[in-house]
């Protein structure tokens, strides 16, 4: 039988790793519409991004939608795949 810990530390880095992710998403999407995006204003679950922001900025991250995509398969890899809602 699994013991709570082993659970507790699966879960615990599965968390870090979401963490991770969410970060560097937000960083690269920050850098390429020149707004600065607060970690709660982006959130990634099944490798999509739900962005929480005013429409002129969605608007430009939809407009700039590839560009930041390609960023993101450079930094984290291939088997990424992130579309934007």
């Amino acid at each position: 039988m699994i013991e709570l810990k082993e659970l507790l530390l699966k879960s615990k880095n599965l968390l870090t790793k979401e963490g991770i992710k969410r970060e560097l998403v937000r960083g690269l999407v920050s850098e390429v519409i020149n707004f600065e995006i607060k970690k709660e204003e982006i959130e990634i679950k099944k490798n999509n991004i739900f962005l929480r922001l005013k429409p002129v900025y969605k608007n430009e991250v939809l407009l700039n939608q590839e560009k930041i995509l390609l960023k993101i398969k450079e930094t984290i890899g291939k088997d990424f795949l992130l579309k934007f809602k």
